[in-house]
């Protein structure tokens, strides 16, 4: 459902131009039109970007509820994700198994006639290979340059939570939190994100317009503590 005002803005814009087209070059110019305009909204929303619609207070206050964000899908496909990247992912199914990550928009007595995916969003927290300790709201990385630990810079995070977590990643898996850490959904519950299941990185913010910005939630600063324990 998300994607409803995106499809909208999308295919109002395609009428207008197929009509100028009929109407220069009539039925063949038009369906020539079509199949190359087809072909390229294609290769765009799947490889370049998509719109995504917030639902939830999980990434409080860096997200709200109905934040309308354009999603790249550049960084997944061809790129590299870092810590502390923003990301846009289907839930694993280790983490969905009651299906409470899925809207029914056409129930039938027990069964559902048409259900879409409720796609999440989080903050990359540990990388493949790591190892993702969580203590009272401390979070602790290993790795091979910290072999003996060092702390996440958590100093963005407002909201904090004491739940526990101990999770050893492997080569194409993510660990991801909720900067909202008391009222997220994230592997501290359901373990990790393949990387096949990530969609991509929100590089703009389009609604509100007063929130109007380019990669929002972007950390700039360093990630890791000095501080080795």
């Amino acid at each position: 459902m998300q994607n409803i005002l995106w499809y909208f803005i999308v295919f109002s814009v395609l009428a207008y131009l197929i009509y100028d087209e009929y109407r220069q070059k009539g039925v063949k110019g038009a369906i020539s039109f079509v199949l190359i305009f087809g072909a390229l909204f294609f290769f765009i929303h799947t490889f370049i970007a998509k719109p995504f619609l917030v639902e939830g207070p999980s990434m409080q206050p860096t997200f709200q509820t109905n934040n309308y964000l354009l999603v790249e899908r550049i960084s997944q496909n061809f790129g590299e994700i870092k810590r502390s990247d923003v990301v846009v992912f289907d839930i694993p199914e280790n983490g969905n198994q009651n299906g409470e990550y899925h809207t029914c928009y056409l129930p039938l007595g027990q069964n559902c006639l048409w259900k879409s995916k409720r796609y999440l969003i989080k903050r990359i927290i540990g990388l493949p290979g790591e190892r993702v300790v969580v203590i009272n709201g401390a979070t602790t990385i290993f790795n091979k340059e910290n072999p003996e630990g060092v702390l996440l810079d958590s100093s963005f995070v407002q909201f904090t939570s004491p739940l526990d977590a101990d999770v050893q990643l492997k080569a194409d898996e993510f660990f991801v939190m909720g900067d909202n850490r008391a009222n997220s959904s994230d592997s501290r519950y359901w373990g990790p994100v393949p990387r096949e299941n990530i969609i991509g990185i929100p590089f703009l913010r389009l609604w509100p317009f007063s929130g109007l910005s380019i990669y929002p939630g972007k950390i700039e600063k360093v990630d890791l503590d000095d501080k080795k324990l």
